[in-house]
């Protein structure tokens, strides 16, 4: 599974010995090569989906709303040299946690919840 396996397993309430290992895989890209073979389906970060998601074999759903979600957070030392740096990161994932909150509308990014 890739980086999300351990969130989805979890979220899903899925017992991990029952048959997961049937198939597996490091990396997303295989993955998505499994799921346009008919071999299962994977739940993908919307922000792969441009690149790893464009096989027309691929069907795409949107979760229902609220929808999953990572809260992402910068923690650093006090005495860091870096401090500066670090906040103006945070200050980037604010803006960007902000930009994603604005109605689809007005959201620069469109987003594609189905193909087929």
């Amino acid at each position: 599974g890739h980086c999300l396996r351990d969130q989805t397993i979890q979220a899903c309430g899925i017992n991990v010995n029952a048959a997961l290992d049937l198939f597996g895989a490091t990396s997303l890209a295989t993955i998505m090569e499994m799921v346009a073979n008919d071999y299962g389906v994977t739940l993908l970060p919307e922000m792969s989906l441009a690149k790893e998601a464009s096989d027309p074999r691929i069907q795409l759903f949107a979760m229902a709303e609220p929808g999953p979600r990572r809260e992402v957070g910068v923690v650093w030392r006090e005495t860091s040299p870096y401090g500066a740096l670090y906040e103006r990161m945070a200050d980037v994932l604010i803006a960007e946690e902000t930009r994603a909150q604005l109605p689809a509308s007005l959201s620069a990014a469109p987003k594609e919840t189905t193909r087929g």
